[in-house]
């Protein structure tokens, strides 16, 4: 039920568009205190310091939905097989069916 829950909970616009205003202003405001660093050092290190934010933010939109059938998703059906078979476990059943097993890279 709260898979569910979450599943149907919408993540607005605005989350993304606040987080990029916050990475902007940073930036901009890191530029300034980076003023009295060499002309030469000043770019790659403001570049260097910035790619893990915008990364963040791009992780943060990818997992954003994790009910989608997506690579990056939570694995639903692999966690439904796990729970069946402890139930089946518990009851004392002899016939258990093989966890899953990941075809590729990823399980879904």
């Amino acid at each position: 039920g709260m898979a569910e829950r979450i599943k149907n909970t919408v993540f607005p616009r605005t989350y993304r568009n606040v987080l990029h205003f916050f990475i902007y202003i940073f930036l901009l405001l890191l530029s300034l205190a980076l003023e009295n660093v060499y002309g030469f050092l000043e770019i790659p290190l403001l570049i260097f310091i910035s790619i893990p934010f915008f990364m963040l933010e791009k992780i943060a939109f990818v997992i954003q939905d994790p009910f989608e059938n997506k690579p990056t998703d939570t694995a639903m059906t692999s966690i439904a097989r796990a729970i069946e078979i402890n139930i089946k476990e518990l009851l004392g059943e002899k016939e258990l069916p093989d966890p899953l097993k990941n075809n590729g890279f990823y399980i879904m």
